[in-house]
């Protein structure tokens, strides 16, 4: 579950950079 949580925040992370770069 740690394994899975830790690329689960990394793409948390680029999907709010994304949605702020575009906005």
């Amino acid at each position: 579950m740690k394994g899975n949580s830790i690329p689960n925040i990394k793409a948390d992370q680029q999907l709010t950079y994304s949605h702020c770069r575009i906005k």
